[in-house]
């Protein structure tokens, strides 16, 4: 019989750039690099009240900030926030059952429901029009839902 070692390992990071501390951040993607050590996270955050953007889509709002982390194999953080300028319809989660505002991407958000039995099931799947990639270090590719037509979203593309 082997019996091998694991080792645990912790990660604690506090975000610097929150603003308002009325909502925590939520992990909305995570990716490596071909190194297998460096980690690209997309952070997001629910926004408290709806945008009329999200509302015409049936969306949920997220704050209007791309937030994307770096993390190093030995702990250090880069927090990259860029000014893209995206539409602002980038910043809503959709329903993907919604097929009128369907965007094909494979990027889901999982929101689960657990019953007063502690049975687990899907209440929907999201989806996130922006998604990270990882290119060779230190590229990122950001893809994301360009408006046509701000006031007819039933055609968007990415």
């Amino acid at each position: 019989m082997t019996s091998t070692k694991s080792q645990l390992n912790y990660f604690n990071y506090t975000e610097t750039k929150l603003g308002d501390q009325n909502t925590l951040p939520l992990v909305a993607d995570i990716k490596t690099y071909d190194d297998g050590l460096t980690i690209l996270v997309h952070i997001v955050r629910n926004k408290s009240t709806s945008t009329a953007d999200c509302s015409k889509v049936q969306g949920m709002s997220l704050e209007q900030q791309l937030r994307i982390r770096v993390i190093l194999r030995n702990g250090t953080v880069k927090e990259i926030d860029p000014d893209l300028k995206l539409d602002p319809i980038n910043y809503c989660l959709f329903n993907n059952t919604n097929t009128k505002y369907e965007i094909k991407k494979h990027n889901n958000i999982i929101v689960y429901l657990k019953d007063k039995n502690n049975n687990t099931s899907i209440l929907r799947i999201m989806v996130n029009p922006i998604s990270i990639y990882p290119l060779q270090k230190p590229l990122i590719l950001v893809t994301y839902v360009n408006e046509t037509n701000s006031s007819d979203y039933s055609d968007p593309t990415s």
